[in-house]
């Protein structure tokens, strides 16, 4: 049977299973979506010694048995000369066409073993010139339209960290009418290849790849496949209605939790949806140290930039300057200070005022009405911790332990997440709560680094086992605190998170592929969770472009104390403005620069509970953002003051709500 075709009252899907093509529409419209294959398979041959690239086809040695069961088709594919076999399992319901590939029907140990699955490669491409755009979620997240690119292929890693995907999902606008790919199954072991101005067409696409393998030898790490394929059309065919989409299915499938059904249940959420966040950098070691491995003797001394005493002097200040609410978040707070003997953390170190001082400050804060978070770390260990052990620390494939960049404790290297969890995660956040920490405790880096595999046999790891393992630490926490917050917005992590510092880091407007920046995750998860938009909105002031990308974008005000540690220049948070309290006049100059601030988002924060339901540019440089319950906010980057014709103006350089 060349000819294989499912169908329902909205989607019909014909597959030719000689040429391995596939063509999709929906019933009624004249535009249809086609691939260039189902899928393609890069192959290490054990025999040849050598790599293959094979399409899913008969013309390339397949057999093809399709299996058809009302709306489901059941695909078996076979190889014999490559021993290979592989079942591709089609649904299709509503204006959703679901591929499933069951890890249970991939056999690959034969002479051949898989190193990577493409899915559906080319599908929905556009020629060059067409009315559209490629939807990319890079942090906030990003369009690419079909013109003016160079040809080349683009390998976008899901959770791979920064300037990498944040959410696994992708998406093609053409023709009136929009695809949202959906990877439900598999994405901690995905990418998203694009491809731009790509062969004699000049085709633009992107398509999921699956890694199986790193290398020859290494053990499968892939799981079941699968991809939902949402055909959108009407006023959802766009980026705003892919957001709604993946949202509505977070929702569903996730048990992700609306803000406002969250702060019913924890007065941490509730508190911090009402609070700007200010952290406080208190004790830092050299940075980059000039002792890699440090020991007892040769350890560095640790700088102290404001001690226990001087935060309560600050609050004092923010206190007298009118902020009801304020979340204070320690940073180096622990033994030698940020990063200074990781994953040991107590005892609180003396030299900023110990545990007394410690506990003097958070009962001072509490009785000003503002919350006091610590900051921790389980990613991170260093050899002068008396905690130092080589068997929890992860494994590469040669068997040895990954290492990272030097912070103040020195030479860094990488702690197995489930070893960090069972060893120390649960050893030590409950001490941190009983010294009187309240507010979202705030974790370090484990929503921002990539995840990785961990190859010890004592603790192996899949890259969705690395996700699964950080998931259980912040899901203590957060059962521990109430609520909880970390570094960046790798997807995985939603769940678990309140509050994240940013989403957007630095480098992604670097890339030739990227036409404009959009608020695809704020779309997604305003209303789901608290979010600084950008590193460059850090300490940011009104009328400053980062500043109002915070606001257009729905993002919550975030200041840090010392944010600058590291001493090399080119360091993302060495960049724009510090705050320092180095003696009084710097504390009230400092606090006075935050108030309006303050006064701005005392006037947004309800928002922080609604979703957002519709951006759109209204003009040249002016940006409008619709809520639920029909608030908008209206942002002006122009030099020049902006009228709609109808006696609404907003000036230049800032915002206008419009409460409703």
């Amino acid at each position: 049977m060349r000819r294989l075709t499912i169908a329902n009252d909205r989607l019909r899907v014909r597959l030719d299973s000689v040429e391995g093509l596939i063509e999709m529409a929906l019933k009624g419209n004249p535009t249809v979506w086609r691939g260039a294959a189902w899928g393609t398979l890069q192959c290490w041959s054990r025999t040849l010694h050598s790599e293959i690239l094979t399409p899913l086809s008969t013309a390339a040695g397949w057999s093809i048995a399709p299996e058809r069961k009302n709306n489901e088709l059941r695909v078996v594919c076979m190889h014999r000369l490559l021993e290979l076999s592989m079942e591709l399992h089609l649904t299709v319901k509503g204006d959703v066409l679901t591929v499933f590939v069951p890890s249970a029907g991939i056999v690959d140990n034969g002479r051949t073993v898989i190193r990577a699955f493409d899915l559906l490669p080319q599908f929905g491409g556009a020629e060059e010139g067409s009315e559209g755009y490629i939807v990319v979620p890079q942090q906030t997240g990003v369009i690419c339209r079909y013109k003016d690119k160079i040809s080349a292929k683009h390998r976008i890693g899901v959770y791979d960290g920064f300037c990498q995907c944040v959410m696994p999902i992708m998406g093609i606008v053409k023709s009136g009418q929009a695809i949202l790919g959906n990877i439900t199954r598999g994405q901690f072991d995905a990418s998203l290849l694009l491809q731009t101005a790509w062969g004699p067409e000049k085709t633009y696409s992107i398509h999921p790849s699956f890694t199986f393998r790193a290398f020859l030898g290494d053990r499968r790490g892939v799981g079941d496949i699968c991809v939902e394929y949402h055909f959108l059309s009407g006023m959802e065919a766009s980026y705003v209605g892919m957001a709604k989409r993946y949202r509505t299915y977070n929702e569903a499938n996730r048990k992700i939790f609306p803000l406002r059904k969250k702060a019913l249940h924890s007065p941490a959420v509730d508190y911090s949806c009402r609070s700007i966040c200010v952290r406080m950098r208190l004790g830092v070691k050299p940075v980059p140290s000039p002792v890699p491995e440090q020991t007892p003797a040769t350890e560095p001394a640790m700088q102290v930039l404001c001690s226990f005493k001087k935060v309560r002097e600050i609050m004092d200040e923010f206190h007298r300057q009118g902020f009801a609410c304020v979340e204070f978040c320690l940073v180096g707070w622990n033994c030698r200070g940020h990063d200074g003997r990781y994953p040991q953390i107590f005892p609180v170190e003396d030299r900023l005022g110990g545990k007394k001082g410690l506990r003097k400050l958070i009962e001072h804060g509490r009785a000003l009405g503002f919350k006091v978070a610590a900051h921790d770390c389980y990613f991170d260990a260093y050899r002068i911790s008396k905690d130092w052990r080589e068997g929890y620390l992860r494994k590469s494939a040669d068997g040895y332990p990954m290492k990272g960049d030097v912070w103040g404790g020195g030479k860094s290297y990488h702690i197995c997440p489930k070893c960090a969890f069972e060893k120390f995660a649960k050893r030590d956040v409950p001490k941190m709560r009983r010294l009187g920490f309240c507010g979202l405790h705030y974790t370090d880096v484990l929503s921002c680094v990539g995840l990785q595999r961990c190859y010890d046999d004592a603790h192996p790891l899949t890259r969705k086992g690395d996700a699964d393992a950080r998931r259980d630490i912040l899901r203590f926490i957060r059962a521990v605190f109430g609520g909880v917050q970390s570094e960046a917005a790798l997807d995985f992590a939603a769940p678990e998170l309140d509050r994240i510092l940013y989403i957007q880091g630095v480098g992604m407007e670097k890339e030739d592929y990227v036409d404009e920046v959009i608020p695809l995750y704020p779309l997604v998860y305003h209303g789901y969770l608290l979010y600084n938009v950008t590193i460059d909105s850090i300490n940011s002031l009104p009328g400053e472009s980062a500043y109002l990308k915070n606001i257009e974008f729905g993002g919550m005000p975030a200041f840090y104390f010392y944010k600058q540690f590291v001493k090399t220049p080119s360091a993302i948070f060495n960049k724009h403005r510090d705050l320092r309290c180095d003696c009084r006049r710097d504390i009230k100059k400092c606090v006075a620069q935050i108030k309006p601030v303050n006064d701005d988002f005392a006037q947004l924060a309800y928002l922080q509970k609604e979703r957002i339901e519709n951006h759109r540019q209204l003009d040249v440089d002016v940006y409008e953002t619709i809520y639920g319950g029909g608030s908008r906010v209206i942002v002006n980057y122009g030099r020049s003051s902006w009228t709609n014709g109808k006696g609404l103006a907003v000036k230049p350089r800032t915002y206008r709500l419009i409460k409703c």
